[in-house]
C-alpha cells in the first residue's frame, strides 16, 4: 500500500510541476529566441521525464511543514516554483552532460544537441540555469545552496572526465557524492522553503547524500547491464571509467542497498508518516 501511495502521489505531485513549468515558460516565452525556447519545451516537456528531483523538493517540504500539497496555500505555491527551478536546473545539466559524453539519446528521443544542434544546445543550457536562478531568486540561502551544489557538480563531472583520483572506492565516493548533487540541492531546497532550522537541513542533505551515492551506483549498474530501450539513454558510456561496477563487482547490489537503507535511517526522527522512507524504495529499486 505504502508503494502504490506513494507512486500515486508522485504522479500527482509530476503533474503539478509540469503546469506550473509551462506557466514559467509561457510567462517569459517574448524573451526567448523561437528556435531555444522550441529547444527548451522539448526537453523539459518530454513526457518520459519522471520529474522525480523536483518531486523530492516538494515531499521534504510536505514533511517538515505539514503540507499535504494544497495548491492554494502560498507556501506550497513557493515551493512548487523552487521545484520547477530544481528541474530547469538538471535538464541543463543534462543537455551538457549529452554534449560531453557524445550522447545522441536521452529519455527516449534524441539529445538536445543532436535534435537542435551545439550551438542551440549550449544556449539552452545557459538559459534553462537562468530560468532556475529565476525561480530560486526568492531566498538568498537557496541561490546559495543552488551555487554551492553546481560547483561540487561540476567538480565530480571533472572527476568523471579525468579519473584523476586513481580506482579506488574512496575516490568512486568522492565522484558520486559530488555528482548527485542535484538530488542534495532538490531535497535541501524543500526543507529551505519549509523554514526548517540548521539541524534539520543537515539531516536533509545526509539523507540526500546517502539516496545520491545509492542512484548513481544504480545508474553505473543499470549502464552496465540495462538495455538503451527501457533505458532511454545509452548504454556502454561508462567503459574506461572509474564505476561502482568496476570497484565493487558482485558486492554493487548489496552497496546500493546499504546506503538506500542509510538513507531512511538518517530521517526517521523527522519522516513520522513514512514519506521518504516510501520513496527512497521507489528510486532505488
Amino acid at each position: 500500500k505504502g508503494r502504490w501511495d506513494m507512486l500515486v502521489k508522485l504522479d500527482a505531485l509530476r503533474e503539478k510541476t509540469q503546469m506550473r513549468i509551462e506557466e514559467i515558460l509561457h510567462e517569459r516565452k517574448v524573451l526567448h529566441g523561437r528556435r531555444t525556447m522550441e529547444a527548451i519545451r522539448y526537453m523539459v516537456q518530454n513526457p518520459k521525464a519522471h520529474l522525480w528531483r523536483p518531486s523530492l523538493t516538494l515531499l521534504v517540504f510536505e514533511v517538515l511543514s505539514q503540507n499535504k500539497g494544497d495548491c492554494q496555500d502560498e507556501r506550497f505555491s513557493a515551493a512548487l516554483n523552487i521545484a520547477c527551478g530544481v528541474e530547469f536546473l538538471h535538464t541543463a545539466t543534462l543537455v551538457v552532460d549529452d554534449m560531453i559524453d557524445k550522447s545522441h539519446l536521452r529519455r527516449g528521443r534524441p539529445s538536445c544537441h543532436i535534435q537542435f544542434g551545439n550551438d542551440i544546445a549550449q544556449l539552452v543550457a545557459v538559459q534553462l540555469q537562468n530560468l532556475s536562478v529565476m525561480c530560486f531568486a526568492q531566498n538568498m540561502d537557496l541561490v546559495l545552496a543552488q551555487c554551492a551544489s553546481i560547483e561540487e557538480m561540476v567538480s565530480g563531472e571533472e572527476l568523471d572526465i579525468t579519473n584523476e583520483d586513481g580506482e579506488t572506492s574512496d575516490a568512486l565516493h568522492q565522484k558520486h557524492v559530488l555528482k548527485s548533487q542535484m538530488i542534495v540541492l532538490a531535497a535541501e531546497a524543500g526543507a529551505i522553503i519549509a523554514g526548517a532550522d540548521g539541524g534539520k537541513r543537515k539531516i536533509v542533505r545526509e539523507y540526500a547524500t546517502a539516496l545520491g551515492f545509492a542512484y548513481q551506483c544504480q545508474d553505473d549498474l543499470l549502464d552496465a547491464t540495462g538495455d538503451e530501450a527501457s533505458l532511454g539513454k545509452p548504454i556502454g558510456q561508462d567503459i574506461g571509467k572509474i564505476t561502482a561496477v568496476s570497484i565493487f563487482g558482485e558486492r554493487i547490489h548489496d552497496v546500493i542497498k546499504q546506503h538506500a537503507n542509510l538513507a531512511k535511517s538518517v530521517v526517521c526522527d523527522i519522516d513520522v508518516n513514512g514519506t521518504l522512507h516510501a520513496f527512497t524504495d521507489i528510486i532505488i529499486r
